[in-house]
């Protein structure tokens, strides 16, 4: 990345001659500075900086290095000073660098609108994704809540044809067994069971379909007994 940094920028040399390190947020008040000096000095910490920036980049010299820290208080001399000389060591340096070829700037900022829009588009995908990830829970949502409907109201509907079966079979059987019991055991256990046979398939058209048509059966029973 540093190659194509100092390409843009009118080569290497020029690029780090041209160049600045600033480090913020550090206080300098006195009691801050002592402290940090029982561990490492600010003094030491820019050059421990400055040997990382010369070894990752191969540079030949350290980097100008500042510490001026943006959040110190006004109202501290101490803070205040150091924060004054440090900008003012700044400025001076600026004010007597030469100046540096930005002729390619122009191409690194439409690269990076060109790069700009591309996370826009991915930004753009990923919410698509989202919603159409969504969409499909509560579809999924939806069908599981149909199934259980379904499934209930298929037990309930068994539940009822069970109970209406039964209720068929015995009515069928208080109806049926006083009429042929004259007839002999084995003509009224035939019609209870023509009996018990109908009204177990009629019990799907409801218990009163189920009755009418096992009292039928029976009396059908009944009159081809007498016939003989």
């Amino acid at each position: 990345q540093s190659s194509g940094i100092n390409a843009e920028y009118g080569g290497k040399e020029e690029f780090w001659n041209n160049s600045v390190v600033i480090i913020t947020n550090l206080s300098q008040s006195d009691d801050e500075i002592s402290r940090r000096s029982m561990r490492n000095s600010d003094e030491q910490l820019i050059k421990d900086f400055n040997t990382s920036l010369v070894e990752t980049f191969d540079l030949e010299r350290f980097i100008p290095t500042f510490i001026i820290d943006a959040h110190y208080r006004g109202s501290k001399p101490d803070e205040r000073d150091r924060f004054q000389n440090s900008a003012n060591s700044l400025c001076r340096l600026l004010m007597d660098s030469t100046g540096m070829s930005v002729c390619n700037v122009e191409n690194v900022t439409g690269r990076l609108e060109g790069l700009q829009e591309e996370v826009d588009k991915q930004r753009k995908e990923r919410r698509k994704a989202q919603r159409e990830a969504e969409n499909a829970r509560k579809e999924a949502e939806k069908a599981r809540k149909e199934a259980e409907n379904a499934r209930k109201e298929k037990a309930e509907f068994k539940k009822k044809l069970i109970v209406g079966a039964g209720g068929a079979i015995v009515v069928a059987g208080i109806i049926a067994a006083p009429v042929l019991a004259p007839w002999g055991a084995t003509a009224a256990q035939a019609a209870a069971a023509t009996a018990t046979t109908a009204a177990t398939a009629a019990a799907s058209e409801g218990g009163t379909a189920a009755v009418v048509t096992a009292t039928t059966a029976a009396a059908v029973a009944l009159t081809r007994r007498g016939s003989q």
